[in-house]
């Protein structure tokens, strides 16, 4: 499930207003953190598993070893504790500063449409997200004022986490097929249909942890139970599950 982290609209605000706080550029964001003064902020996460609370905490006390005049607040949730009371906690008068959100057009997208979040992309500009962040991962956190379409308009926030997906292939079965590595998703889909009409398992899912997975490729999500590895594969792809 993917998260990323929002800044929440002052509470002053009443949700779906048209009385927003207007938004800085990016000239003025100011970004010398150590020149702010004292500043408290609350964040709300679900960084709550044993290796992830770690990672965390060890994160927060070196951002404050570094930067002494800011206070975390911290408020840990589970995932499911999280997602069924940020919406109540983005309405109230101590909302979090920054909250994880579940994302997608029933959460993160809900809360652009309510105006309980706000846009970031002049922190992304100021802080040069957009360098470290290609736009095929910002988009996933990009939605319109209406909130109902993912991938467009202002940004709302960065990934918490990301992975790499690889896809390996048999040499000898393309040889085979009169195939060459392909290089764009055009070719990768024909070589697909090429390879399942000559009869071939033209795609398969590795899982190592043989645990039942959820995929989501360029092809439609599919819930999957284990399967014994196929040597006869011509294309295939290594994913985590979870």
């Amino acid at each position: 499930m993917a998260f990323v982290a929002v800044a929440a609209v002052l509470a002053a605000c009443a949700p779906g207003s048209d009385n927003k706080p207007a938004q800085p550029s990016a000239g003025e964001v100011r970004t010398d953190v150590a020149a702010l003064g004292d500043v408290t902020l609350t964040i709300w996460d679900q960084e709550t598993r044993p290796a992830q609370e770690a990672q965390i905490t060890e994160l927060n006390k070196q951002f404050q070893a570094k930067y002494p005049n800011i206070k975390i607040n911290r408020v840990a949730r589970s995932f499911d504790d999280l997602r069924s009371t940020i919406k109540l906690g983005l309405t109230a008068n101590d909302a979090p500063d920054i909250a994880q959100v579940n994302n997608g057009k029933q959460d993160l997208g809900a809360f652009v449409k309510a105006g309980l979040v706000r846009p970031v992309d002049a922190y992304a500009t100021a802080y040069k997200w957009t360098e470290r962040f290609p736009e095929s991962v910002r988009k996933l956190a990009s939605y319109p004022d209406s909130g109902d379409v993912l991938g467009e308009g202002k940004l709302y926030g960065v990934p918490q986490t990301g992975e790499l997906v690889g896809i390996w292939y048999n040499r000898a079965k393309l040889t085979e097929l009169g195939l060459t590595p392909p290089k764009t998703w055009q070719e990768f889909d024909a070589a697909l249909a090429k390879a399942k009409s000559a009869g071939q398992v033209a795609l398969q899912i590795g899982n190592l942890e043989r645990a039942r997975a959820r995929t989501c490729s360029p092809w439609p999500c599919t819930g999957s139970a284990p399967q014994p590895p196929n040597p006869n594969w011509p294309l295939a792809r290594r994913t985590r599950t979870g």
